[in-house]
């Protein structure tokens, strides 16, 4: 049985700048790979010619089942970014910019906190007060009510 998880103290660590630069390597060598599958497939391409009879058929399916699987994995020459390996890098660019935004928010929120803190009150009369604020019992003024026993 796995262990138990305490997602409460639980944390999520992410680069964005790492994550970019990832996706970045994923395009590379993404792009690398389907150079070396290209140059393979012309040359089987060009050994086509000497095939005939049944090892010509046997050589066609076989070049179809190879472009079949490598348009698949690295999307055509066309539309590259069909393929699974440029979409896997899409996807990690994507989520980079997005953990990048979400930092970039959650620490204006941060700013603006600590500048409304530090700027002091509004220049009011009014001291904040110490005290806790009265009971409200009205149903009709609240949906929480909370009451004590008389000691």
């Amino acid at each position: 049985m796995p262990e138990s998880v305490d997602y409460d103290t639980s944390v999520i660590n992410v680069s964005p700048s790492g994550m970019k630069a990832s996706a970045e390597t994923l395009h590379t060598y993404s792009e690398s790979v389907a150079t070396g599958l290209k140059n393979i497939k012309t040359q089987l391409d060009s050994l086509q010619i000497a095939w005939q009879g049944d090892s010509a058929k046997a050589a066609e399916e076989v070049s179809n089942e190879w472009i079949r699987v490598i348009s698949g994995l690295f999307g055509t020459e066309d539309e590259p970014d069909k393929g699974v390996l440029n979409a896997l890098a899409n996807g990690v660019s994507s989520a980079a910019s997005n953990f990048a935004n979400a930092e970039s928010g959650v620490t204006k929120a941060f700013n603006e906190f600590r500048n409304q803190l530090s700027a002091g009150g509004d220049g009011g009369d009014e001291d904040p007060k110490d005290t806790p604020p009265e009971e409200v019992t009205d149903t009709n003024k609240t949906a929480v009510t909370m009451t004590f026993p008389d000691n």
